[in-house]
Order: structure tokens, then C-alpha cells, then sequence
């Protein structure tokens, strides 16, 4: 499989989990650099909402991007989502 598929894949596991309702935030998934995935979402049209956070071992602070959960974010959702064959 190739890298592009993986991301696909990874796109697709968290859109289905915010179509089915579910909050989401980067750090929910413990996959390689899941902000990128998140970040490529945008990209696709997907809202997020996206705050600094504290670092939980030592100093610094992190970006913690999460899904918007509007009407419309969940319908841009659905249609990338139906794009990419899956069938709600």
C-alpha cells in the first residue's frame, strides 16, 4: 500500500468517527505525526479547531487541532466520505 493510500486510510478512519458522532482531537490517535492527517483534512475542506497546549512532560507547548463538529463540517464529512466509496 502505498504512502498516499495509508493517508487516505488514516483520513478516512477519523472522518467515519466524526460522521458517527464522535469528538475528535489529534492527540485521540497515537499514530505517527496524526497532526498531519488532521492538517490534510483541512486542506480537503474539513474544519478544525485548533488551541496550544501545555506539554505534559516538561516545558513547552504543543498545537492540539480538533474536528469541528458544525452542521456543515459534518456534511463536507459525508461527502468526502461518499467521494472515497464509502456508503453511509
Amino acid at each position: 500500500m502505498s504512502k498516499n493510500s495509508n493517508s487516505k486510510a488514516y483520513e478516512a478512519i477519523i472522518l467515519k468517527r466524526l460522521y458517527d458522532g464522535e469528538t475528535l482531537a489529534s492527540c485521540d490517535f497515537h499514530w505517527s505525526n496524526t497532526n498531519q492527517y488532521f492538517c490534510s483534512l483541512q486542506d480537503r475542506g474539513v474544519k478544525l479547531i485548533e488551541r496550544w497546549e501545555p506539554n505534559k512532560n516538561g516545558k513547552g507547548k504543543h498545537k492540539e487541532r480538533s474536528l469541528e463538529r458544525s452542521p456543515d463540517n459534518i456534511e463536507r464529512t459525508k461527502e468526502l466520505l461518499i467521494k472515497w466509496g464509502y456508503q453511509l
